[in-house]
């Protein structure tokens, strides 16, 4: 949920997912009114203040007062990098395995390992990196039998991650436009599957 409070030029908006609260305020005395009223509520609560805090696994930091927010995932991009196993970096999260036809001699992997991957890499790109959701999205349809031409797709977008573990989202309030992008394909895989999405920025 989100909730908005104004006093007249003060204002507190609140973002709640489940018991986490995240909160930005022009007003010290509407902050802590509202820590006060949660705890009398539910009991203790724990706060933290800052231009930098975690939510949900992401850091959301402002370290300027011109408004820009950044949202970033570095640390837990950096646990899954190391899980994966990757030692090099490359420049791009498309294997060409992921559209072209593979070889014949296709070795199967472990489909726990595999997904266990897919899945690590899936909460990371639909929070701050959605570049990565192309070939991930293309890679869930092969996680019940990966073979070993899936899992050189699915470690190239660990090597890209490594390469760009800093990366992260910026939001602007001085000019917000969204744009929207729709693209399918049919048949476009091996097994004659289709792909499509929508991507908005």
């Amino acid at each position: 949920g989100l909730w908005i409070k104004r006093e007249g030029s003060e204002k507190m908006i609140i973002a709640m997912w489940v018991d986490d609260f995240l909160g930005w305020t022009t007003s010290t005395t509407m902050r802590d009114e509202f820590d006060k009223t949660v705890q009398l509520r539910f009991g203790k609560s724990r706060m933290q203040c800052g231009d930098t805090l975690p939510f949900l696994g992401m850091s959301i930091s402002q370290p300027t007062r011109q408004g820009e927010v950044f949202v970033s995932m570095r640390e837990y991009t950096r646990r899954i990098v190391e899980t994966s196993g990757v030692t090099s970096t490359c420049e791009t999260p498309n294997h060409r395995y992921l559209t072209t036809a593979k070889p014949n001699n296709c070795e199967p992997v472990n489909s726990t390992v595999f997904l266990s991957l897919l899945m690590s890499a899936l909460f990371l790109g639909k929070r701050t990196r959605p570049e990565i959701l192309t070939p991930l999205s293309i890679l869930q349809n092969r996680s019940t039998s990966p073979d070993q031409y899936d899992m050189m797709a699915l470690l190239q977008v660990f090597k890209y991650l490594r390469g760009t573990i800093d990366k992260r989202i910026r939001f602007s309030p001085k000019k917000i436009v969204l744009h929207y992008w729709v693209d399918a394909s049919y048949a476009s895989s091996d097994d004659c599957r289709g792909h499509n999405g929508i991507m908005a920025t």
